[in-house]
């Protein structure tokens, strides 16, 4: 059983097939509950809104289906969404030379290559601006290395409706790097970079348990099929902790645009 939140159709029938009934019951059944009107009557019930739907409307216990597979969604702009096939998602510790080489692709009109290499290392240890500071605690710490994903694609392509951050914009990291250059050079380097980069989104499945997708997904169903606001609370995320996401795992590489 595969969990694909890829619109909210296929989350209806996935979460019919986990669930086991049909994809009409299931939207029958959750739209005959008032998840609102059972939160003002039981407002000392501290479980989360999906937990309520999955125990209160279908009778099954918050952790009792998990599924096999989940598919995710990595969102990102880069200026090869190809590359994706052969190397996989990597994490931010493995993908950082290959950002290098990219904005040295733009900023090559400004500066050579030994200019370039002299700016990194600035930029990795002496570079005393704000935006250095936040590159070398990000390629420092694993807890920023990914790769990250999201549960729900919509998250991706809507993030204003869930109040997430816009991950098909520039990457914080190519942010970081391009106000180090200007601070130091005085050019630009982010308009350049969205026009040469395309923002993507790479679909990939995962075996790895989560007791929480299930409900979350649930959520996230009631609320779109109610055109209930979304929120944070009807997407959860992935991360690799530092981890490739192998090519064979990778479903699909959608360019956005």
């Amino acid at each position: 059983m595969i969990l694909d939140c890829s619109s909210h159709q296929s989350t209806q029938l996935s979460l019919g097939q986990i669930l086991d009934i049909s994809s009409t019951h299931l939207l029958e059944a959750l739209s005959h509950f008032n998840l609102d009107q059972f939160c003002v009557e039981h407002q000392s019930d501290d479980r989360k809104p999906g937990v309520i739907l999955l125990e209160e409307v279908f009778n099954v216990a918050a952790h009792a289906r998990i599924p096999e597979n989940i598919s995710w969604f990595h969102g990102t702009r880069v200026i090869n969404p190809e590359s994706f096939r052969s190397n996989g998602i990597r994490p931010l510790s493995k993908q950082i030379d290959q950002i290098w080489i990219d904005l040295f692709s733009i900023a090559g009109h400004y500066v050579n290559q030994q200019e370039w290499k002299t700016f990194r290392r600035a930029v990795e240890t002496t570079h005393s601006s704000h935006s250095a500071n936040l590159y070398r605690m990000k390629t420092r710490d694993i807890i920023h290395w990914g790769p990250h994903a999201v549960l729900v694609r919509d998250v991706l392509v809507n993030p204003e409706r869930f109040e997430s951050v816009d991950y098909l914009n520039t990457p914080e990291i190519v942010e970081d790097i391009s106000l180090c250059f200007h601070e130091r050079h005085g050019r630009d380097l982010l308009p350049a970079f969205q026009q040469q980069s395309y923002a993507c989104i790479v679909k990939f499945n995962d075996n790895t348990p989560r007791p929480d997708s299930v409900p979350i997904a649930l959520h996230y169903l009631y609320c779109i099929t109610r055109n209930r606001d979304l929120f944070p609370g009807c997407n959860t995320c992935f991360d690799g902790n530092g981890h490739l996401i192998q090519h064979h795992q990778i479903i699909k590489i959608e360019v956005i645009s």
